[in-house]
């Protein structure tokens, strides 16, 4: 540890590294660096790097600033003499991205920023959890920008509904940004990132109207954000022409962190369906449900025609690679999609519709949930579904015909086909085929009756 005195140039404190504090490390021109500053036991740490030699020397030789709120932190004064120690900091790669159902954030970590700066990072250990700091440095030998974040998150279907959000209405290129109409979203949004180390104070708030509201609903609007939040800082009130109602948003100014989690969402989506990995096949399966529950909340689109009562679901997507990755994850959950320019069509076929129902699609979204709703409870095959095989005992072909008043030979081919579908287990007894409902059939009967309660919901509104 070296002694070194602290000087005042144009209102910012720096000090001399001295040259044999960089050869000890065998430092030169471009390497990363760790600095720690201890004055009277106040320590603080940050990152820089070595910038190239002047001209005017011979010999490596670098003056570091230290960044305004650590030398508040030690309580810097000029002409200070402070115990100076630096190592250098060899940055860590992972090639592995999915480690026995956890997200290795290392992996999803990208070299370079967008204005080709080098991207460091460094592990270490806090209340025996594995974090990185992250950082790069913005100009030649200047300040870094940092963030710390845990290294390993679970996978499963929150963290799947947290990338569905952010696929959906996340972010830009400046800041990590969410926008929705729904407060509930922006909780789970929020309450997600903890898990990667972000802390909820990071946040900050803004809320978007339209031009003809008036005052005291703005007022409503804002102390309900605020409450839900536990908000103790100013909230941005914003007017938007185009809006026809209010949407909230929250940001973090950080460029590195969007990059970091914007890339981790491409990583993600992409790798889902080509991850073999048997271990995480369930962890895996439920992150897919979370994003496609959640992007549909945020891009989807509910659309019965009423000429034909034909049922459309949409996702609406204008990023080419994100049309064919989405479609990818909707495979993984059996459901057939195609692309048409900017939208993404979900099969609808019946297993599809319920899963669509018994995930509760749109459950915030009241307009398209209780379109899907109205359309599921009038439709036929589902109503004639329900009626036959509610409370099902076990009944021969003979005894399905006569209580439901239909041909044996149709009667016979209904059993059979529902067999097929996996509604009905059959066996034999006496040369005789018997029927009884599987768990697969119970499911289905239960949606049927919930998603009527639910209609009823709707109704009454």
């Amino acid at each position: 540890m070296a002694e070194v005195r602290v000087e005042e140039y144009k209102g910012k404190f720096r000090f001399t590294i001295p040259r044999l504090e960089l050869r000890k490390i065998q430092a030169k021109t471009d390497d990363y660096i760790k600095v720690i500053l201890n004055k009277n036991n106040k320590i603080c740490t940050y990152y820089g790097r070595i910038p190239n030699i002047p001209k005017c020397r011979t010999n490596l030789q670098t003056k570091k600033g230290v960044p305004k709120d650590y030398a508040k932190q030690i309580n810097l004064k000029k002409g200070d003499f402070i115990n100076l120690k630096i190592s250098k900091v060899d940055n860590v790669k992972s090639d592995i991205l999915i480690r026995g159902g956890y997200l290795d954030v290392l992996n999803n970590i990208p070299i370079k920023t967008n204005s080709n700066k080098t991207i460091m990072v460094e592990e270490f250990l806090r209340n025996n959890e594995n974090w990185l700091k992250v950082w790069y440095c913005s100009g030649h030998g200047g300040k870094s920008k940092e963030i710390e974040l845990k290294r390993f998150v679970k996978i499963d279907k929150k963290l799947g509904e947290f990338f569905g959000l952010m696929q959906a209405e996340g972010g830009k290129k400046n800041k990590f940004t969410f926008t929705n109409k729904f407060i509930s979203e922006h909780k789970l949004f929020i309450d997600i990132t903890k898990s990667f180390g972000i802390s909820e104070d990071m946040w900050n708030y803004i809320i978007y109207h339209k031009p003809n509201i008036n005052n005291d609903s703005l007022k409503n609007f804002l102390k309900t954000f605020k409450n839900t939040f536990c908000i103790n800082k100013p909230i941005t009130i914003t007017k938007n022409k185009n809006l026809i109602d209010v949407i909230y948003g929250i940001y973090i100014n950080s460029k590195l962190l969007n990059l970091i989690m914007v890339n981790m969402l491409i990583k993600m989506r992409s790798s889902l369906l080509y991850i073999p990995n048997k271990t995480t096949s369930k962890s895996l399966k439920e992150f897919a449900e979370g994003f496609i529950i959640k992007d549909l909340i945020g891009d989807g689109t509910v659309i019965v025609n009423e000429a034909n009562r034909q049922l459309s679901v949409i996702i609406s997507e204008q990023d080419k690679k994100a049309q064919k990755d989405i479609v990818n994850i909707l495979k993984m959950l059996n459901i057939e999609a195609r692309v048409d320019g900017i939208k993404i069509y979900l099969s609808t076929k019946f297993e599809n519709c319920l899963w669509l129902l018994k995930n509760k699609v749109f459950k915030e979204h009241k307009y398209n949930r209780k379109k899907l709703v109205s359309y599921m409870i009038n439709n036929y095959y589902f109503n004639c579904l329900y009626n036959r095989l509610n409370k099902f005992n076990i009944y021969s072909i003979k005894s399905f015909s006569k209580l439901h008043k239909l041909p044996y030979n149709t009667a016979e081919m209904y059993l059979y086909r529902n067999f097929l579908r996996g509604y009905l287990n059959r066996y034999k007894k006496r040369n005789k085929s018997l029927y009884i409902t599987t768990k697969k059939c119970e499911e289905m009967i239960n949606i049927f009756e919930d998603t009527k309660k639910e209609l009823l919901t709707f109704d009454a509104c």
